[in-house]
């Protein structure tokens, strides 16, 4: 594989200085080159890697999950199943370009997917259970796709987003920008601002009972979705980790200007979430209780989150 400098040189983005994808592929010690195929095509083939390390990258936000994916779901799709492989959202629209690494230096190859601006929004790094021909195959889809794996949309108006699909498929549509300025403006009701630690409190509180939970990474165009216990949660300096299964997520604190407590309608009614908004009015991480959780469950976060928005008052 080559780098696609002519290619660049057409294309915003890569021809940025500063964005990622430029970065990348300027890169003199790595091997890589831009994929022909559309997006949409190349995220319908993550299943087909077998196990790899699966990264989210969403500014002060970074997640990365060890597994097989699912097959990715487009906006208005159904929520996944809890537990489990890799589970991504994806708007294949907001994304612009994805590029293959060969392996080098100690580097496992990788599939990388940037947004329309150039900057990172996800990576597949291979392992060594992973399917090396697949990957390879890649490269030999062209522009007009393979028409065997593709992420298909969902036909139907989202309309007012009053319910944790609507939740997710605002903050996918634009990053969040939308919902960020109604939370802002007060036209969302039941909303409250709170402070980062009362955020970090809470997940602390939840870790501790390792209380089942809904965690979203929200990169550009594709959010990485996690149903899973949340089995640990680490503060130094205001950064944050946790761990949820095989999931683990880095929250640095410093690129979070705006924390918000929201509700949107569930399975019980209902029911809170957290979310995480940088200095752009991206939204860039949620956790809630979507799905089918057991009744205590669901009533362990409401009281979980009371007690927080009592707190801030």
């Amino acid at each position: 594989m080559t780098h696609e400098s002519e290619a660049c040189e057409s294309d915003r983005c890569r021809r940025c200085p500063r964005s990622d994808l430029a970065r990348l592929l300027a890169a003199p010690d790595l091997s890589c080159s831009a994929l022909q195929a559309p997006v949409a095509d190349v995220l319908g083939a993550l299943p087909l890697l077998g196990e790899v390390a699966g990264v989210a990258a969403a500014g002060p936000v970074l997640s990365n999950v060890i597994g097989t994916h699912r097959e990715p779901v487009h906006r208005r799709g159904p929520l996944s199943c809890p537990g489990g492989p890799i589970s991504l959202r994806v708007h294949p629209e907001a994304l612009g370009t994805a590029v293959v690494t060969d392996p080098g230096a100690g580097a496992p190859p990788t599939l990388r997917f940037f947004d329309t601006d150039g900057q990172a929004a996800y990576a597949a790094y291979l392992l060594h259970l992973s399917d090396r021909l697949a990957f390879e195959a890649l490269s030999l889809i062209g522009p007009a796709g393979s028409g065997m794996h593709t992420v298909h949309d969902y036909p139907s108006d989202p309309g007012v987003p009053v319910d944790q699909i609507g939740l997710f498929d605002e903050i996918l549509s634009d990053g969040g920008r939308t919902r960020s300025a109604a939370l802002a403006d007060g036209s969302r009701t039941g909303s409250a601002r709170v402070g980062p630690d009362a955020v970090i409190a809470t997940l602390t509180h939840a870790a501790l009972t390792a209380m089942p939970v809904t965690t979203c990474t929200a990169a550009a165009g594709c959010l990485q979705l996690r149903h899973d216990r949340l089995d640990g949660v680490r503060e130094h300096e205001g950064t944050l980790l946790l761990a949820s299964g095989p999931a683990r997520t880095r929250i640095d604190f410093g690129g979070i200007t705006d924390c918000w407590l929201t509700r949107s309608d569930g399975g019980f009614g209902s029911t809170g979430a957290l979310e995480l908004y940088d200095g752009g009015g991206r939204c860039r991480f949620v956790v809630t209780v979507t799905g089918a959780v057991e009744p205590p469950v669901w009533e362990a976060w409401e009281h979980l989150i009371a007690g927080m928005a009592e707190s801030e008052t």
